[in-house]
């Protein structure tokens, strides 16, 4: 398990997606990220990202 968070403004790698996003916004407490990339706005799981 990751017990690390990404900074909001990082550029972390989305798995399913194969590409990078920008965090908006992150959740801790749910082990959740609000990721952006162009006009795609995802809320993701913090293990569906690596950073």
């Amino acid at each position: 398990t990751q017990n690390r968070v990404p900074e909001i403004g990082a550029m972390v790698y989305v798995l399913s997606l194969a590409r990078k996003m920008k965090v908006l916004k992150v959740d801790a407490s749910k082990a959740e990220v609000v990721v952006q990339a162009s006009n795609m706005k995802l809320k993701l799981r913090l293990s569906d990202i690596t950073f």
